[in-house]
């Protein structure tokens, strides 16, 4: 499938794909309405509720509406450690390559890895609790182990979504959160219009056909439920309780499919039920149950908010469920788990009672009326759009030494800044004291109505890649910008290297800039037109381009904070900003934008050029050519891939060499640099010497 560069990534992820069937098809079609380019990652091939025609029919409505699907090997049992560890591979390699913006995950083991994923990569990630495996009345061992793992991962979730009342009370009382980041909503929102003209069908008497269709008699009262054949969903409750009934012209029918089938027919057979027993296996168009049965049964032992009753009160179906969370929200006829005798009472009640059933299945189909898709729908925009880029900006800034004026012009220009500032970390190089306090005044006087304001010393002179380092590791914004001790930076430019980003879909952006002098007069309009023979990177696969030559100055850039760590530490045979943008282009899309956002002052300590100190061939090759091979070979150790790195360190091993067959061979990964090397390779030095000379000059 071809992506699209502009459009956002977002990932829904699940353990198994009958979730993405039942609950999440609403919630794709609203992140394809915002925007988003869609991804779905779940385990289509094994756990699943429904058949394997139903999966096919997911996987082509997927396909129709341009969502990407993969294939995830996520287990549903908390135990399976080994393919836990497999799937959390799979996902973390998936969140690489797409570089997804956010993911919103089900279920609790896939959960927890996506929560995972998300925290390893640094990104935002949505949670729906579809019910806590740890609940009121809930076993010891649920608690033991999953109320700390869902306690240690709150802190790495961004939104907590929950379906219950008192899923949401208990996480606002005990799991960690963020200022607005719990939400409420009833249930995973039931089509109302899908059930709403089913019990005006009932009453039709129509029902006779389809009694006869299964082998029961035509005034036989049907009980029915809807849920998967397993300890959970707790049918054998129900074969009990048929079993004591007086009445004996009920029928038990069970629309559901897993490894429960047997065991449940054989304590059937075992209580003499047995022909007053249907499983039905999964049913992909089960309104016909709810038409024409007369009661529906949830014996469940554990659920959230469960979609079958919710359901089937949407049908005007009378119901009795268990006494659990999520049922108690529901409906009034409840019965305490392991009471048979309440199950048989209120049971008998209403199969002897027409018009008690009639009246209680009205009731339900109103209250289903605030648990519709629609409203659930209304609050999931709502939570969808707070996950928008949150573009927290920290502004990083290394100095050494430095003029004083120069500096405080530099800082007036980031606080003037039209797009807010997150913070401004300053690291004072210079490892002298007086230094340190005439920083702190400038800054003080400088950024004085700014939140996060943080000044720093360095105990000694390191340099400034890594005095850089240092600032990259205490940021705490999710976007980095470099910030140069001389320069001034244009009102916009945090601004419109933002709009570039979120247009562009990319993880760096950088501007052209002006050039002014000392004294802060105008000398170039545009630094690309006046080194005109530098080639700006844009787009996508562009890290080759970064290993031969630099066309970002950090002064210039805006990255996201994930990938500038991890590009921690920086390589030592180039400056920050040249390693930086290398590392950003292989991991994705770099944009450029060509007007000239920051005015770069150019002065005896900062002169600037192609061959700046470079007088011989042997300052050549020092300078500019063994950088590059030692780039390539950190580039290798480091495991960073990009499209054509073979052909990039064959080129850089025969510069090295000075061999010219290699460097005309190779010649496309930068055609100035080969026809200038095989230059040099036939002049004398004195006369490189004198070409040096000359090109310095210019």
């Amino acid at each position: 499938m071809k992506h699209d560069m502009k459009k956002e990534k977002v990932l829904v992820a699940a353990s198994v794909a009958s979730m993405i069937d039942q609950f999440n098809m609403p919630n794709i079609r609203l992140l394809l309405e915002l925007g988003y380019e869609v991804h779905v990652a779940c385990n289509f091939l094994e756990g699943n509720t429904c058949d394997e025609s139903r999966i096919q029919k997911l996987k082509k409505s997927l396909r129709e509406l341009s969502v990407c699907y993969h294939q995830w090997d996520c287990p549903r049992k908390i135990w399976s450690v080994g393919k836990s560890s497999r799937a959390f591979r799979q996902l973390l390699e998936l969140t690489k390559r797409y570089r997804f913006a956010w993911m919103h995950c089900h279920s609790p083991i896939g959960g927890a890895l996506a929560r995972l994923v998300a925290h390893r990569c640094g990104i935002r990630v949505i949670y729906t609790a579809h019910g806590f495996h740890f609940y009121q009345g809930a076993p010891l061992h649920h608690w033991l182990l999953y109320y700390p793992a869902e306690k240690l991962l709150s802190y790495w979730t961004d939104v907590c979504v929950t379906v219950n009342r008192e899923d949401y009370q208990f996480a606002k009382k005990h799991l960690y959160r963020k200022a607005g980041s719990l939400f409420y909503i009833p249930g995973v929102g039931i089509d109302t219009e899908r059930f709403h003209s089913l019990p005006q069908d009932r009453t039709l008497g129509r029902k006779r056909d389809f009694c006869r269709k299964y082998g029961i008699p035509k005034d036989a009262c049907i009980l029915l439920s809807v849920g998967e054949l397993s300890r959970r969903k707790n049918h054998r409750a129900v074969i009990a309780a048929l079993a004591e009934m007086e009445e004996k012209n009920c029928y038990y029918l069970v629309c559901g499919q897993g490894g429960q089938k047997r065991r449940l027919m054989r304590q059937a057979k075992r209580l003499g039920v047995e022909g007053r027993v249907r499983l039905f296996g999964f049913q992909e168009h089960v309104e016909q149950f709810y038409r024409y049965a007369d009661i529906f049964v949830f014996p469940s032992l554990q659920e959230g908010m469960p979609a079958a009753l919710m359901e089937a009160m949407a049908a005007g179906m009378p119901c009795v469920a268990s006494d659990i969370r999520g049922n108690r929200e529901l409906v009034e006829n409840r019965f305490s788990l392991g009471n048979k005798e309440q199950l048989v009472k209120l049971l008998e009640s209403l199969v002897a009672d027409d018009r008690l059933r009639r009246q209680r299945g009205l009731v339900y189909q109103k209250t289903m009326a605030g648990y519709g898709l629609r409203a659930v729908q209304k609050r999931m925009r709502r939570i969808y759009a707070g996950m928008k880029p949150d573009i927290r900006i920290s502004v990083l800034v290394a100095v050494y030494q430095p003029n004083a004026a120069w500096l405080e012009q530099q800082l007036v220009s980031v606080s003037r800044q039209t797009f807010p500032v997150y913070e401004v970390i300053i690291m004072d190089d210079s490892a002298d004291a007086d230094v340190f306090r005439t920083v702190q005044k400038i800054a003080a006087k400088s950024l004085f109505d700014m939140p996060r304001v943080s000044v720093c010393q360095s105990s000694r002179r390191e340099g400034s890649n890594r005095t850089f380092e240092k600032l990259v590791r205490m940021a705490n914004g999710n976007y980095l910008a470099f910030c140069d001790q001389d320069d001034i930076w244009e009102p916009q430019k945090l601004e419109m290297l933002v709009k570039a980003i979120q247009k562009e879909g990319a993880v760096m952006a950088y501007s052209d800039m002006s050039v002014i002098d000392e004294h802060g007069v105008l000398v170039f309009q545009s630094l690309r037109k006046m080194r005109r023979g530098l080639s700006y990177v844009n787009g996508g696969n562009t890290a080759a381009k970064y290993v031969a030559e630099n066309c970002t100055a950090g002064c210039s850039m805006l990255v996201r904070a994930d990938l500038a760590k991890q590009a921690v530490p920086f390589c030592s045979c180039t400056y920050c900003d040249q390693w930086i943008a290398l590392y950003a282009a292989a991991c994705g899309r770099v944009v450029f934008v060509r007007q000239p956002l920051v005015r770069y002052r150019r002065h005896g300590g900062n002169q600037t050029g192609r061959l700046q100190g470079i007088c011989s061939k042997q300052d050549y090759y020092k300078k500019r050519v063994v950088p590059m091979y030692g780039l390539i070979c950190e580039i290798k150790r480091r495991g960073i891939h990009f499209e054509q790195e073979k052909q990039v360190a064959a080129f850089a091993k025969a510069r090295l060499c000075r061999k010219m067959t290699g460097i005309f061979r190779y010649r496309k990964c930068s055609r100035k640099y080969a026809y200038f090397d095989l230059l040099l390779l036939f002049l004398p030095d004195v006369l490189a010497d004198r070409l040096f000379h000359v090109l310095q000059r210019k």
